[in-house]
């Protein structure tokens, strides 16, 4: 930035490391901070590209020296080769688009520096063709770029994008490095999802807002991760689907507890009646503690001090008459649910 000045915007991935100290100077800096989609790495290709570069440089080299605590020392020897390596995309080495045809960055390093003869012209004259140098060697960069681009764009596949409408149903891929669920026995996607919004649409592709029906939260989503929820109304609910997936299931009614030893949360589970289940089972307070049922049922038996600190505010408004604010009234939620985990009936 003391060379080129500083950028308007920088472009990266949802990477947490040292988020505080860079979000910070990026404040004092005035810089616009962009993040692509999270795991949609096609989004910053040409970074990636980069390190996939970098790391093969670097692999090689630590495999000659064998010396791998030694890596930070190959560094600038690999940023060299990168900056003076032609790339095929525009027929030029970076250093040359940056510093022009003239500039050598292993001069001084591979080879001692060349002592430059009288030149001949005025300097004006010499930087006025130094310059002209420069724009026709970036002009043949941007053709040369157009020209892999257009040749790589006849020869792809023609892929219409998949358009979703509003109040659809989606399946999602999981969101990580290999797509795959979080294990064998979990389905390859995700969902249902209920499509609410188009948040962006531009050549990246299209970023859909969708609505989690288990646990009613907005999350967003790259079109590439989203296929569509085929099923029939006849026999499949979207919402209870939703929960199963999530291993998330309706509270009927709280019919009881026991305390394992001293009067304790953590001692404390409930015996929980399931909607659609015949059986009930015996869950921890760990499990249940958010679940408007338990809170309903621990008032009940003036047991109050066991809700949790967060919902005091939702066990007061409860106390008040419906008619109070009859507007949040018609916010809350109408229906809890928890995941139900291994649980055991009490001997």
């Amino acid at each position: 930035m003391c060379r080129y000045g500083r950028p308007r915007n920088i472009l990266t991935d949802n990477a947490s490391q040292f988020h505080a100290e860079y979000d910070a100077t990026l404040r004092v800096l005035g810089i616009r901070n962009e993040k692509i989609h999270p795991y949609s790495h096609e989004e910053n290709a040409i970074v990636e590209r980069a390190n996939r570069e970098i790391i093969r440089h670097l692999r090689n080299i630590l495999y000659e020296s064998k010396i791998h605590s030694e890596w930070e020392d190959h560094v600038p020897d690999i940023q060299r080769i990168k900056n003076s390596t032609p790339v095929s995309s525009t027929g030029v080495a970076p250093g040359e688009l940056v510093f022009g045809t003239s500039y050598r960055l292993e001069a001084g390093v591979l080879y001692p520096h060349k002592v430059e003869e009288d030149i001949p012209v005025s300097l004006h004259e010499y930087l006025q063709k130094r310059y002209q140098v420069q724009i026709s060697v970036l002009e043949a960069a941007y053709k040369h770029q157009d020209e892999v681009d257009a040749r790589h764009l006849s020869q792809a596949p023609v892929k219409p994008e998949t358009e979703f409408s509003i109040d659809s149903y989606v399946l999602v891929q999981y969101e990580n490095d290999e797509r795959a669920p979080p294990s064998k026995v979990h389905p390859i996607l995700r969902g249902p999802y209920k499509v609410v919004a188009v948040r962006t649409r531009d050549s990246r592709g299209t970023i859909y807002t969708c609505r989690n029906l288990a646990t009613n939260k907005l999350e967003d989503f790259h079109v590439k991760l989203l296929q569509p929820f085929r099923y029939d109304q006849r026999y499949v609910d979207p919402e209870q689907a939703a929960m199963a997936d999530q291993q998330m299931f309706e509270v009927e009614q709280i019919q009881d507890h026991v305390f394992d030893g001293k009067e304790l949360k953590t001692n404390l589970r409930f015996k929980v009646k399931w909607v659609g289940f015949p059986n009930p089972t015996w869950e921890p307070y760990a499990n249940m503690s958010k679940v408007q049922a338990v809170h309903n049922y621990l008032l009940s038996k003036h047991m109050a001090k066991f809700i949790p600190e967060a919902y005091k505010e939702r066990r007061e408004r409860s106390k008040r008459p419906r008619e109070e604010d009859p507007q949040e009234a018609q916010q809350m939620p109408t229906r809890r649910s928890t995941r139900l985990q291994e649980s055991s009936t009490p001997q």
